[in-house]
């Protein structure tokens, strides 16, 4: 017994839907990876943010003590602050990175998606393609059936109608 084009057809469908199902998946899984390294990447520029504010903080203090401030103090806070700049650069870059390649991530599960509901829509426009289409054929078997009957019943009435008449 072979297989209907339809049930091959709808086979086809949920295998796509299964796939696609798949995929979005996958990509949700990758948009939260790409979001906890954002958090991560902006958690490590808050706190070059915040070494930096330190780093100030404790050379205004120094300042504002009115004592000697030897110049090897100020230089080494200085340098501290410097490379510390450079980190919050690094770190803002990465950050910069990580949020492009979060933006991307969410518009491909935006895509995947999409996708997947294409095929949920088609598969519901089958189902009730072929929904009607039985329905078609049930109406016209039992048209076809009383249409039988109809004649079945003519025939009796006129058979019965010819034995009056002959007897």
């Amino acid at each position: 017994m072979s297989k209907s084009p339809a049930s091959i057809g709808e086979k086809t469908l949920k295998s796509l839907q299964n796939w696609r199902e798949l995929r979005l998946d996958v990509a949700r899984v990758e948009h939260e990876q790409a979001r906890t390294l954002t958090d991560a990447r902006q958690q490590a520029v808050d706190t070059q943010q915040q070494k930096i504010d330190e780093s100030n903080a404790t050379m205004r203090a120094q300042l504002t003590e009115n004592t000697v401030i030897s110049v090897d103090a100020l230089t080494r806070i200085r340098h501290f602050t410097l490379l510390t700049l450079d980190d919050l650069r690094q770190a803002q870059d990465s950050l910069q990175q990580a949020r492009t390649e979060q933006n991307a991530a969410h518009a491909e599960l935006v895509k995947k998606a999409a996708d997947k509901r294409a095929v949920e829509r088609l598969r519901e426009k089958r189902k009730a393609l072929s929904e009607r289409d039985r329905s078609q054929r049930e109406q016209k078997q039992m048209d076809d059936q009383a249409a039988v009957r109809y004649a079945r019943e003519l025939k009796e009435m006129q058979d019965s109608g010819n034995e009056s008449s002959e007897g």
